[in-house]
């Protein structure tokens, strides 16, 4: 059983008790493409002024907090989020949430993120984001509850 390893014998012989393992931290942006593993994009991109955009290039995230892409990640998340589901509420495929970082310099933002440029240049369809808007969900990031 996946449940039956060290960490929970040595739970079970100190009398350890889990709490609160329903607290779930999410990123806000990770790199959305339908039926693959999700790649995180690091929040630093929103620091150098990623603007989040819908699928029309409206900028969203001032619409959720005043901060916007630079508000707490778990507003930031829910805004993402909202904005995904808006184009599912419409009826169609279009995706509806993308960070676009486009407008800062391309060589430095290859040089400043070269493991995000380097995942999205190794693709079957390359993705350039120094040039184009990149889709994006919240992803599960990892357990806040704990022991």
């Amino acid at each position: 059983s996946p449940l039956n390893n060290n960490n929970n014998n040595n739970m079970n012989k100190y009398n350890g008790i889990v709490s609160d393992l329903e607290y779930v931290q999410f990123h806000p942006t990770s790199l959305y493409l339908p039926n693959e593993a999700r790649f995180l994009l690091t929040e630093a991109l929103r620091g150098e002024g990623a603007i989040l955009r819908d699928a029309s290039g409206r900028a969203f995230a001032r619409d959720y907090h005043p901060n916007g892409e630079l508000a707490p990640r778990d507003i930031v998340a829910r805004a993402v989020f909202m904005e995904s589901q808006k184009s599912a509420a419409g009826g169609d495929d279009v995706h509806n949430a993308y960070l676009d970082i486009s407008h800062r310099d391309s060589e430095w933002l290859k040089d400043r993120f070269p493991s995000i440029h380097a995942h999205l240049k190794s693709r079957t369809n390359p993705m350039d984001f120094t040039q184009e808007k990149i889709p994006v969900i919240p992803a599960a990031h990892y357990t806040c509850g704990g022991v």
